[in-house]
């Protein structure tokens, strides 16, 4: 399952459903449109995106995203006016204190949850952003999104997006940071769409893990859409039951491994555990009660279907001496035999009297 959560939404503009098509053929099966707003946000504020603006796709779930650039710490009240109308809500600061602002303040009332924190990597920033900020806003559940779409278009923003990737690279080197990175397309162009592994080679050449590009398109993205809906369904007053929750996500990680969107190995794991939990339940039916063979019993390995390595065998050292002892022997007596066919031959000279050696032992 792979996620695109930033496609920017233009009405009545033909190219932005070229980039749909290409973006559902390339596999994405989850794709926000993004409205970007600046300035003030009225009260009555709503979103201008459909609800279903491509009926075409019905295998295709779309979202609503709002992305606010904030220029004072006063249009953060502004985003409680765009929490209810939008499946996701992005900022963008201009500036470091705001920056910290975002990641360090706590959500509240007054300050609702950011989902992402959207910079522009394709131009030259004003500051550096540091690890401790990064830190900061993933204790508060708060996501850094890369956009790799204007610097495929560019040059000077594919310059300015290497080096401000890279940086958030080096906030990541940190095992407490580690995740927390959301890579989206951000093309307002269809040449500019790119595929799942594109984008994760593209995340290896920033300096990221090729796990880390990964799961940006995957499990990272899953996680603030999960979290974005568990917040707007608190705030409609729903009652949320955390093992209802903590059972649908393990159904969708299931989901994933049968799918094999984990990778092979973790793939063939689970289907390897899949099949002896079948056999296991054959047994049981056949009559065996606790559901599997005496030697599966034995040695666990055999569960997953792993081939039992022999044990290595102990050194000894009175087996090396005797097995040197022969070898010397042998050498001796296919040297007695070619000395004496040489004095048979007359071309040697007399074999010397042999001297008896006795076996070292230990």
């Amino acid at each position: 399952m792979f996620l695109d959560l930033n496609v920017p939404w233009r009405a009545n503009d033909p190219d932005l459903k070229k980039t749909i098509a290409i973006l559902v053929d390339c596999g994405y099966n989850v794709i926000a449109l993004t409205h970007t707003i600046s300035g003030s946000v009225q009260p009555a504020h709503k979103s201008p995106i459909p609800p279903n603006p491509f009926p075409e796709y019905p295998k295709v779930r779309f979202l609503t995203r709002a992305h606010y650039t904030i220029a004072s710490p006063s249009q953060l009240t502004a985003l409680s006016h765009l929490r209810p109308h939008y499946d996701l809500v992005s900022v963008s600061p201009t500036t470091l204190p705001l920056l910290k602002t975002v990641c360090a303040t706590a959500p509240s009332s007054d300050f609702p949850q950011i989902d992402l924190i959207t910079l522009p990597l394709h131009t030259s920033l004003d500051f550096l952003l540091k690890p401790t900020y990064f830190a900061a806003a993933l204790r508060n559940g708060i996501r850094f999104e890369v956009n790799y779409g204007p610097a495929i278009l560019d040059i000077d923003a594919r310059r300015n997006t290497i080096g401000n990737a890279g940086m958030i690279a080096r906030c990541m080197r940190d095992p407490s940071n580690r995740g927390g990175v959301v890579i989206s397309s951000g093309a307002v162009r269809s040449a500019a769409v790119r595929a799942p592994y594109d984008v994760i080679n593209l995340a290896m050449f920033w300096g990221m893990n090729q796990d880390v590009g990964r799961q940006a398109v995957d499990r990272e993205a899953k996680k603030v859409l999960s979290a974005a809906d568990l917040r707007r369904r608190i705030a409609r007053g729903e009652v949320i039951d955390e093992e209802e929750e903590k059972r649908k996500e393990r159904e969708e990680e299931k989901m994933d491994v049968d799918k094999g969107i984990d990778g092979p190995i973790v793939a063939l794991e689970g289907m390897e555990e899949s099949e002896q939990s079948e056999r296991g339940t054959k047994r049981k039916a056949e009559g065996d009660p606790d559901g599997q063979t005496e030697d599966e019993g034995k040695d666990p390995r055999r569960k997953i279907g792993k081939k039992v390595e022999p044990a290595p065998k102990k050194y000894s050292h009175r087996k090396h001496q005797q097995r040197a002892y022969k070898k010397q022997k042998q050498y001796e007596r296919q040297a007695e035999k070619k000395a004496r066919k040489k004095e048979q031959l007359g071309k040697g000279p007399t074999l010397p009297k042999k001297k008896k050696q006795a076996p070292t032992t230990s």
